[in-house]
């Protein structure tokens, strides 16, 4: 019963990341660490403090899980719900600091924008220092004496890391029309999915080489297409009569 529930809790952070899926705040030991074991920090985003256990479990090591309302790393970051007092309240309640000898906290490279060590150094004595950018770099990082290589510090954002972001941003919608369709327009369901899944795996398998930097340009850039190729469509089938078709305008 426990299995199927973790297996329901990692497909919801999948499908559902755009919404809040919490984790308990606190101290989670991996292994037998010692008063000379690395203390990581991150975020109480269920789906990630599962992601980073996963690469930690054959560590011996410490993690303390920070309040972030529930939100990844990343965006709990830039909209200041993951800051140096959520460290600073998770290091006083846990009480780490009383099982090791050291002073250093490991955080994710991801926080940066929202996290000041400095308060958090000034305030607690802690020393703070960013980790690599992905949790299955971190054993390597350590072997490595805490130093991080080029490929740690940057963000590959492929094909993988884009449908995976993809699918959790779009699923809730796909579900939400889908009961839409079910309930009242059931004659619309193969159109629907004919349409939709070729159009999800063309916006982010090509997302790179869509114009425009930013997400929702590749978007717009898409839609236009889409108007262009429509627009064609029905300048073609009016045949040169300039007068578009009843079946078509009741469509529409």
């Amino acid at each position: 019963m426990t299995g199927l529930r973790d297996w329901f809790r990692i497909f919801s952070g999948h499908a559902f990341r755009l919404f809040p899926l919490r984790a308990e705040t606190g101290l989670r030991v991996f292994g037998n660490p010692d008063e000379n074991s690395p203390v990581f920090v991150t975020s109480n985003y269920d789906l990630t403090v599962k992601r980073v256990s996963r690469h930690l479990k054959h560590m011996d090591c410490y993690l303390l899980v920070a309040q972030s309302n529930g939100v990844n790393v990343w965006c709990a970051a830039a909209a200041e719900a993951f800051t140096e007092h959520s460290i600073i309240s998770v290091l006083e309640t846990s009480r780490v600091g009383k099982r090791v000898n050291h002073r250093r906290l490991i955080l994710p490279a991801l926080s940066g924008p929202g996290v000041n060590t400095g308060i958090i150094e000034q305030e607690t004595g802690w020393h703070c220092q960013f980790g690599p950018v992905y949790a299955k770099d971190i054993p390597e990082y350590i072997k490595s004496d805490f130093q991080k290589t080029e490929k740690m510090k940057r963000i590959k954002y492929d094909l993988v890391d884009r449908f995976d972001i993809a699918i959790g941003c779009t699923l809730p919608f796909y579900f939400l029309i889908l009961a839409f369709l079910l309930v009242f327009k059931r004659d619309w369901l193969f159109e629907f999915h004919v349409i939709s899944f070729p159009l999800f795996f063309f916006i982010h398998g090509f997302q790179p080489y869509l114009p425009s930097k930013y997400g929702w340009g590749k978007i717009l850039s898409v839609e236009i297409g889409i108007a262009a190729a429509f627009f064609i469509y029905l300048l073609v089938s009016l045949g040169g009569s300039g007068v578009i078709p009843f079946d078509i305008c009741c469509r529409a």
